[in-house]
């Protein structure tokens, strides 16, 4: 944990989880934006949310975005993409959350052989 008297911000780590909180069955794959809501997870006032990826597909350059909800621009997206055919990756990155803790998701193809999505901890 870090925090920062004159920022005001707090790193709150979700623990030592032994399992994901989000598997490839509990993301809608079909290239729409999707929500993704952490009220139960994430505490009122967090701003900011630390996750860890880890996606594999059959094929290579396949991609899974993530964003604030409610942001368009692309250079606010964080995109994951599989970077050779049927090999897992690990991406650990942050995004903003809305006051209602919900974050959007896009995976431009549903054939994913792994999409598994950890909490490490949030900002708030």
């Amino acid at each position: 944990m870090f925090f920062s008297r004159g920022a005001g911000i707090k790193y709150v780590s979700s623990g030592d989880s032994d399992s994901f909180l989000f598997e490839k069955e509990d993301f809608n794959l079909d290239g729409n934006w999707n929500d993704l809501d952490l009220s139960a997870i994430v505490p009122v006032g967090a701003k900011v949310v630390h996750f860890n990826l880890i996606i594999g597909h059959l094929s290579a350059a396949q991609i899974i975005i993530f964003r604030k909800k409610g942001h368009t621009f692309i250079h606010n997206e964080v995109i994951t993409y599989t970077q050779v055919n049927s090999k897992i990756i690990s991406h650990s990155f942050f995004v903003g959350c809305d006051t209602d803790r919900v974050v959007q998701y896009k995976a431009l193809d549903p054939t994913w052989i792994v999409v598994d999505l950890y909490v490490h901890g949030w900002i708030g």
